[in-house]
C-alpha cells in the first residue's frame, strides 16, 4: 500500500484547483512502507468491538487460500462467502445485486445460488450443499479432488436423502416378522368409511366389517368382495354406525350375524340371503358391543347405559340385565359405572367385561350378579380376550398398555416385558392366538399391529407405516389369518 503525505500547510490556490499559472508547493518524497496499527487503540468514530484490518502484501495466485473462500474473477471477495467479508445490505433491487462491482460472470461462478431470489438486499446463502474442505483449494478452473472437500447433505438441502425417505415413509404398509400382508381391501362409502368392526366366521370363509356409515360388509378370505347390508331403522338414523359384529358359532349351519348398531338396536341377519331376522330396541341406549355365548343359544349386549343384558338367541327376548352383585365375602360389586365396550364368555355360564371405568366385571349369568372385578385398563373396545386363566385386556393409554390378570384370584400379572414394545401407542383391540402363547394387538399413534410373545415377551412381528389408527382384528379360528381395521377405508388381511 503507498501512502502520499501532503505538507502541513499548502499555499493557497487561485483559479480553481486545475490552474497551471498558480505556483504549486515543492515536491515532498514519497514514502512507500507497511502500516501497522497502534495496540490497545482505535480510530476516532470507529467500533472497539470490529479489529482492525493490517494490509499486506497480496498473496501469490496459487497460493493455498483459507478454508471455504474462493475469490472469483478479478480477486475481489464475494459477500457472504467469507467470515471476514460478511454480507451488506443494499437498496439496489435485487435483480442487480449480483452486478455490484462484480464482473458479470460471478453469478454463475457461485455453485447452486439463485441471486435473483434475493429479498432482503443480501447475497442468498447456499442451502443445497455445505462444503467441509480438508485440503487447500484447486486452481481456478480445474475440478475439485475427492479429497479437497465432502458434501455434506444440510438439513434443507439434502434432497436425495430426504425424497428417498418420505419414499419409503409413503410407501403403504409393511409387514415383517411372522406377519405377512396379503390383501388390502377398500372399504370406501359416500359418507363414514370407518370400520369398528371386523369378524371371521366359524369356518374362516367369510369376513364381515362393520362400517361408520352402517353397512356391513363381507368379504372371503382372498379379498373378494361379498354380500352388503345396511343396518338402520328409518332414515333418519342411516348415518349412525354399525359398532359391532359377530357370527353365531357352529359349522356347517346357515350363517347368522349378530350386529350391534350406535342407533340402540341389535340385529340379527341371515348373511345367506341378506335378510333382517330380528331387531331389538334398547331404549335410551348406543349399543357398543354384542357377543355370543359358546353354544349360540344366548347372546349377550353392552353399551354406553351401563348395563350388560342377556338374551335368549331363538326368542330374542330379554332373559336378564346384569349390574351390581356381591362378591364370595358378601362385599357389593358395583357393576359398571360408565360405558361398557365389550364382553367375552368365559363358559356357559361365565362372562366378563370392560369399559372406561377401569373395571373387567366378572357375571355368572345363572344369578346375573357381578362375582368380582379386576381393576385398571380403560378399555375402548374389542380389547379383551380370555384363554385358559388369564385375562389380558387393552388398556388406551399410553403407558402400561397392555394388563394381564389370573381369572380365579383376581390378581395383575406382569406385562413389562411386552409393554416395552408397544411404546407410546394407544391399543384398541387385541387376540389371543388358540393356544394363548401369542398377543395380536393393534392401536394408535401411530397406526400400527403388534405380534408379541406372551411368555417370552418378544416381539414376533409388527404391521407399520398405517395410515390412520387401527380399532379392530380378528384372527380366523385356526390363527392362520388376522384382519385389520380402523379409521380409514383400508381393511387389511394378514398371514400370521
Amino acid at each position: 500500500v503507498r501512502w502520499f503525505v501532503m505538507p502541513e500547510s499548502p499555499p493557497a490556490v487561485v483559479g480553481g484547483p486545475w490552474a497551471t499559472s498558480t505556483p504549486v508547493a515543492p515536491k515532498i518524497p514519497i514514502k512507500v512502507g507497511r502500516l501497522t496499527p497502534l495496540k490497545n487503540q482505535t480510530r476516532p468514530g470507529s467500533n472497539p468491538s470490529v479489529p482492525t484490518l493490517t494490509p499486506s502484501k497480496p498473496k501469490e495466485p496459487n497460493a493455498p487460500r483459507r478454508p471455504g473462500f474462493s475469490p472469483p474473477s478479478g480477486g475481489r471477495p464475494v459477500l457472504g462467502s467469507d467470515p471476514v467479508f460478511p454480507p451488506k445490505p443494499s437498496s439496489a433491487p435485487s435483480s442487480l445485486i449480483s452486478a455490484q462491482g462484480l464482473p458479470q460472470e460471478t453469478a454463475s461462478q457461485i455453485p447452486n445460488r439463485d441471486l435473483s431470489k434475493a429479498q432482503d438486499g443480501t447475497m442468498p446463502t447456499d442451502t443445497s450443499i455445505t462444503l467441509a474442505a480438508t485440503k487447500p483449494t484447486p486452481k481456478r478452473g480445474g475440478k475439485p479432488k475427492a479429497q479437497d472437500a465432502k458434501v455434506v447433505p444440510s438439513e434443507v438441502g439434502d434432497t436425495s436423502t430426504k425424497k428417498g425417505k418420505m419414499a419409503s415413509e409413503t410407501s403403504g404398509p409393511v409387514a415383517d416378522g411372522m406377519l405377512r400382508l396379503k390383501k388390502e381391501v377398500t372399504c370406501k362409502t359416500t359418507s363414514d368409511d370407518t370400520v369398528f368392526s371386523v369378524r371371521w366366521s366359524a369356518d374362516g370363509k367369510q369376513l364381515a366389517a362393520a362400517l361408520g356409515d352402517g353397512s356391513i360388509r363381507c368379504f372371503t378370505p382372498a379379498g373378494n368382495p361379498g354380500i352388503t347390508i345396511k343396518t338402520k331403522l328409518d332414515k333418519s338414523q342411516e348415518e349412525l354406525p354399525c359398532t359391532c359384529v359377530r357370527w353365531k358359532p357352529g359349522k356347517g349351519m346357515r350363517p347368522v350375524l349378530l350386529a350391534a348398531c350406535a342407533n340402540g338396536s341389535v340385529q340379527l341377519f341371515d348373511m345367506e340371503k341378506g335378510a333382517l331376522l330380528q331387531d331389538i330396541w334398547e331404549e335410551g341406549n348406543e349399543v357398543l358391543g354384542v357377543e355370543f355365548s359358546p353354544d349360540g343359544t344366548q347372546f349377550v349386549s353392552v353399551g354406553s347405559d351401563r348395563v350388560v343384558r342377556l338374551y335368549d338367541t331363538q326368542t330374542c327376548q330379554l332373559v336378564l340385565d346384569m349390574q351390581s352383585g356381591y362378591d364370595w365375602t358378601g362385599r357389593v360389586t358395583a357393576g359398571h359405572s360408565n360405558r361398557v365396550y365389550c364382553a367375552k364368555f368365559v363358559d356357559s355360564h361365565t362372562l366378563i367385561s370392560a369399559g372406561w371405568d377401569r373395571t373387567i366385571q366378572v357375571y355368572d349369568v345363572r344369578s346375573g350378579k357381578s362375582m368380582r372385578s379386576m381393576y385398571g385398563p380403560r378399555v375402548s373396545g374389542d380389547g379383551l380376550d380370555v384363554k385358559g386363566n388369564v385375562v389380558l385386556a387393552a388398556n388406551c393409554e399410553a403407558t402400561n398398555q397392555l394388563q394381564a390378570f389370573d381369572y380365579s384370584s383376581a390378581k395383575e400379572l406382569p406385562t413389562v416385558a411386552l409393554n416395552q414394545h408397544v411404546g407410546d401407542s394407544y391399543l384398541y383391540s387385541l387376540k389371543l392366538n388358540p393356544s394363548g402363547s401369542i398377543v395380536h394387538a393393534c392401536g394408535s399413534q401411530p397406526g400400527i399391529v403388534l405380534t408379541l410373545d406372551r411368555q417370552k415377551g418378544s416381539a414376533m412381528g409388527h404391521l407399520k407405516r398405517v395410515p390412520r389408527a387401527l380399532f379392530c382384528m380378528d384372527l380366523t379360528p385356526d390363527g392362520k389369518a388376522l384382519a385389520v381395521g380402523g379409521s380409514h377405508e383400508a381393511l387389511y388381511i394378514l398371514g400370521c
